[in-house]
């Protein structure tokens, strides 16, 4: 049975379906199963065993140049949408397949960031809702959230006696794709861990890049590398500190201890850490929370309590 798999972004919700993928293929036989996906998404999958085949759609692919690469897809026989936007579902013009598509609660999610109604119906993490499509499709069991973990494949860095030790280090991402999810006080927490004789090293993309200082103990690798590097380090560090993003995800992938600031978002938009070996920082006592889906750019209220509640004696607690 050929099977596609549909997600083209974010990095974090790609990260996301390794575990119900290899949920569902541990309950199979005799099938394969290609990923449509997009450039970022097939290379933090490069190479992962539960995939046939990885096919890139490019990122602002035109209506006719998407049509003419949907045209050229071979026969599938099931097609598990975990996208479910317009991209995903034009698939049905090319393909005679069963198609079985994820419920995103959209409307659902804004409306709870929006009154702070509708809890009781977000209460299934991400990993869950993509496992819910395959139990559309196919006749598979119920599991633990544990059991859907996402997993992703990393080479650990050899490094030389006398060279910087990753292994030692905490691993920083301080950036996030929305402000209001930046946790302000990275750059003092890292001038108190260096004060310990703590190693750390940064990683991530970002245009506005921290302010640190020089010390043997510091490696900065913003804008440095690319998203298997990325993984590397992470999985050579000892323990990662985060922002809620892509990276949080592949900490949890390669099963590193993982430590995530959580502020504008919670865990009812599905994205929480809830797995084994990670933890998250964040202010219950604030009503304002959530104030968006995504963690938006400018706090509502100005205050930006979510974050700055947060000191850097509760994280060096929380490492210790």
């Amino acid at each position: 049975m050929n099977i596609l798999l549909v997600r083209f972004s974010a990095l974090g919700d790609v990260v996301l379906t390794t575990g119900p993928l290899r949920t569902f293929i541990n309950q199979q036989t005799n099938i394969k199963v290609d990923f449509l996906t997009s450039s970022l998404g097939a290379e933090i999958l490069q190479g992962h065993l539960d995939i046939d085949q990885l096919i890139v759609v490019e990122k602002g692919s035109g209506l006719f140049t998407l049509m003419n690469q949907y045209r050229k897809l071979k026969k599938y026989d099931v097609v598990i949408d975990l996208q479910g936007n317009f991209k995903s579902y034009l698939l049905k013009l090319f393909l005679r397949a069963r198609f079985y598509h994820i419920e995103k609660q959209s409307r659902e999610r804004r409306l709870f960031a929006k009154t702070k109604k509708g809890r009781e119906l977000l209460q299934k993490h991400v990993t869950e809702k993509y496992y819910q499509v395959f139990q559309k499709a196919f006749e598979l069991k119920e599991v633990e959230t544990e059991i859907l973990r996402p997993s992703l494949f990393a080479k650990p860095i050899i490094y030389q006696p006398t060279e910087f030790d990753f292994s030692k280090a905490v691993i920083i991402h301080p950036y996030a794709s929305q402000k209001n999810k930046v946790w302000p006080y990275f750059t003092e927490l890292i001038d108190q861990l260096l004060q310990k004789k703590t190693p750390v090293v940064v990683i991530g993309e970002s245009d506005q890049s921290l302010a640190l200082p020089e010390s043997p103990l510091l490696r900065d690798f913003t804008n440095k590398t690319c998203l298997n590097e990325m993984k590397a380090i992470i999985s050579s560090g000892k323990v990662l500190l985060t922002t809620d993003s892509g990276p949080m995800h592949i900490g949890i992938a390669v099963n590193k201890p993982t430590i995530a600031f959580f502020g504008p978002t919670t865990k009812e938009f599905g994205f929480y850490p809830v797995f084994k070996n990670t933890q998250v920082i964040e202010n219950n006592d604030l009503p304002c929370r959530p104030c968006h889906v995504h963690g938006g750019n400018t706090c509502p209220l100005t205050h930006f309590n979510c974050m700055k509640t947060l000191t850097v004696d509760q994280v060096l607690k929380v490492l210790s």
